[in-house]
This record gives C-alpha cells, sequence and structure tokens, in this order.
C-alpha cells in the first residue's frame, strides 16, 4: 500500500449547504488530500465561478494526478460538482470515483459543465483524478473542476454522550476506522486473543464489549484510528471527556502508545492529552481529557493507537463520555 499517494481525511460540519469554491484561495477550506504524480493546485485561469478553480497536476504519460475527500453523509443526498478537459480524445480522462468505484469520466474539449450523482447515507470517499495513456498529448492536457456542493454531513450529537461499546457487540452508531492507518480497532469481549496482554474483560461489568488494537501481526510501530462521532461542544463550559484504558504487556515492556487528537475547525490537532505510552500494568485506568479550548466547537475524536515492539501490545478503550458529571 502505497500511503503516500492514496491517503484520504474525514470531514464534517455542522450546519447549512457545504460549498468548495476555492475562494480561499489554497486547499485550507477543507481537509483535501493529494494522491498521484503530482498535485492539484489552485488557478485563476477561466474558472466558472468567482477568482479560483482547481486544475489537476502536471503529469507526464502513464501517470495520474489526484484530489481526494472523505465525508459522513447522514442521509441520502446528492454531490454535485462542474468540470471542464483539454484532453487527448478517448485516451487521457478526468475521472471522479466514489469509494473506489469508477463513476463517470470525460476527455477531448469539454466545457465547463455541471454534473450531479446520487449518494446514501453513510461514509463516502470522493476522487477526482486526471488520467494520461502511455503516450500522445492534445490540448492543454489537464482538466478542472470548481464549485463542488458536497451531501449534508451528519449532524452533531448534542450532550451528554455516553457509550460502553456493549450494542450488541456491534460498533456503535457514528464511531468508525480511519482510512489513513495501518489496521483497525476492534470490538470484542472477554480477554483479548494473545497471552500476557490486554485484560480478562471489560471495564464496566467484565462480561461487556471494549475496543482493542490487536498487535499480532500488526507491529512495531503499527497505527490503528478509531474515529467518534461528531459532538457538538455548543453551551457548555469546563467540559472534559473521560475514558478508559488498559495497556499492559505482562514483563515484555513492549507496549506501545496511545494517542488522543481532535478534529475542530477542519483540522486534525494532535495530542491533546499527554500520550500514554508503555507498560501500564494489568488494571483499567480512568483518563480524563480537559476540553476546554474547544467550548463552542464542533468536534470529533480519534484514538490513535501505535503498536509496540511486538504482539504482546494489545491497547485497550471503554466508557467513554462527556462532559463528565
Amino acid at each position: 500500500m502505497q500511503k503516500t499517494y492514496d491517503a484520504s481525511k474525514l470531514f464534517t460540519a455542522s450546519i447549512g449547504y457545504m460549498i468548495e469554491d476555492w475562494e480561499t484561495g489554497d486547499f485550507d477550506k477543507f481537509p483535501w488530500t493529494m494522491g498521484g504524480n503530482a498535485d492539484w493546485s489552485i488557478v485563476t485561469e477561466n474558472p466558472q465561478e468567482g477568482i479560483y478553480c482547481a486544475r489537476s497536476g502536471n503529469i507526464i504519460d502513464s501517470q495520474t494526478s489526484n484530489l481526494e475527500i472523505s465525508i459522513n453523509v447522514s442521509a441520502d443526498g446528492e454531490l454535485s460538482f462542474y468540470r471542464k478537459v483539454s484532453s487527448e480524445s478517448n485516451y487521457d480522462y478526468l475521472k471522479f470515483f466514489i469509494d473506489g468505484s469508477l463513476i463517470d469520466e470525460w476527455s477531448g474539449n469539454v466545457s465547463w459543465g455541471q454534473t450531479s450523482y446520487p449518494v446514501s447515507a453513510g461514509l463516502h470517499t470522493f476522487v477526482w483524478q486526471y488520467y494520461k495513456d502511455y503516450s500522445v498529448s492534445t490540448g492543454e492536457d489537464c482538466a478542472w473542476i470548481d464549485y463542488i456542493i458536497f451531501p449534508t454531513p451528519e449532524p452533531p450529537v448534542i450532550p451528554p454522550y455516553q457509550t460502553a461499546f456493549d450494542e450488541s457487540g456491534s460498533t456503535p452508531e457514528g464511531w468508525y476506522n480511519g482510512t489513513e492507518d495501518d489496521f483497525d480497532w476492534v470490538i470484542i469481549s472477554g480477554s483479548t486473543p494473545s497471552p500476557h496482554t490486554g485484560p480478562s474483560g471489560d471495564h464496566t461489568s467484565g462480561s461487556g464489549f471494549y475496543f482493542y488494537t490487536e498487535a499480532t501481526y500488526n507491529n512495531p510501530d503499527f497505527r490503528a484510528d478509531l474515529i467518534t462521532p461528531t459532538f457538538s461542544l455548543f453551551s457548555l463550559t469546563n467540559v472534559e471527556l473521560r475514558f478508559w484504558y488498559h495497556m499492559w504487556d505482562d514483563d515484555y515492556n513492549h507496549m506501545g502508545t496511545l494517542h488522543l487528537d481532535v478534529f475542530a475547525n477542519e483540522l486534525w490537532v494532535e495530542d491533546i492529552m499527554t500520550p500514554i505510552s508503555g507498560n501500564q500494568g494489568n488494571q483499567w485506568f480512568e483518563q480524563v481529557v480537559d476540553l476546554t479550548a474547544y467550548e463552542g466547537a464542533v468536534v470529533k475524536f480519534r484514538f490513535r493507537g501505535i503498536t509496540g515492539a511486538d504482539w504482546a501490545s494489545d491497547i485497550c478503550i471503554d466508557d467513554f463520555q462527556y462532559p463528565v458529571t
């Protein structure tokens, strides 16, 4: 897997239409990810609307230039955008993908025009790719996109919120594994499969469920991202978040590190608590995190687990809650 050229980020917002027209003059309004052999750029040459639009990167034969984003869609809707192409007809294409499936493509001399596609509720990845075949260049040999209207994202959860991950052993609504990491968090009951690491049961009752990272075959320094639903911190003061964690590796001292990040103001902020690293002993510990810096914001959190030196470095979390009462 070439993560340098294939990555995605989750985007969420709280209200209204989500429109990307690049009138900020950059890619900072939403967390876009670039891929392929050359990055897209913001240009002022004949945009469909306003002053700016996005243009595919300068590539040569048998190369691609990708622009990518992922969002959670709370209800069935549609995505629309304007596109323009100047390329070798029937050979070099602007391609549009949803969740890795080719949805549409254009080649030749294509003027600005709007197109739209249905999108079902759930997490989706959207990719715009300019593709060149093995020979010949025609026209300006690139593509442009402008004025994207995204489907409405998931609404924020209003507090209070808590989960013990005991929903019949299934991932709670709104929680999901990231797409930029190496492996997934898993929900489980009882002990983890490997001996000498992990708890004998969950924190809540000993017989419920919890999330953990399976370090066997995923070490060393493998990353697993677990992302929460979107939460509203409106009208809250002195707000805190609480969860319980278990990080034990018997006497091997090969335990990894647990990080907590926050997505706020359209950016990921890493390590809003001091990372927890190393063998913590065979018991559950409470962790309370100060969120006063994000009062009034709409946020989501990311548990970022990094495995240790070998298989005996399972990281576990349970009983997530905010605000702390």
